[in-house]
């Protein structure tokens, strides 16, 4: 899937999450997404496409929407154990105007 497709699925999941009634007036919920998803995400992927999203974390009430769409992977904690102990100070949200759901990829530390 290419960057738009990706997030036209990212969009969907959260229309699901909002509509659902799963959570509370104004509560957000995260996802961090890693590998080649977060790549384009972040507009660094060198090929512009992935065959599947690679989520290290999603909070509960995402799951089993994730679940439902057989590109989203959650089977990635080997990935964790090969991250710093502090990596959620290194992370960013990228902003899709999502109704409920906020997105989470690494921030790439730039050397100059």
């Amino acid at each position: 899937m290419d960057k738009a497709e990706l997030i036209s699925k990212l969009k969907r999941i959260d229309e699901d999450i909002f509509f659902s009634g799963v959570l509370q007036e104004g509560q957000r919920v995260g996802i961090i997404i890693v590998g080649a998803g977060a790549l384009l995400l972040s507009n660094l992927s060198s090929k512009g496409a992935t065959k599947d999203v690679d989520v290290l974390r999603a909070e509960d009430s995402v799951k089993p929407f994730l679940l439902h769409d057989a590109d989203f992977n959650s089977q990635c904690a080997a990935y964790e154990a090969c991250l710093p102990y502090n990596f959620e100070d290194r992370i960013k949200r990228i902003d899709l105007n999502t109704y409920a759901l906020d997105i989470y990829v690494r921030r790439l530390k730039t050397w100059q």
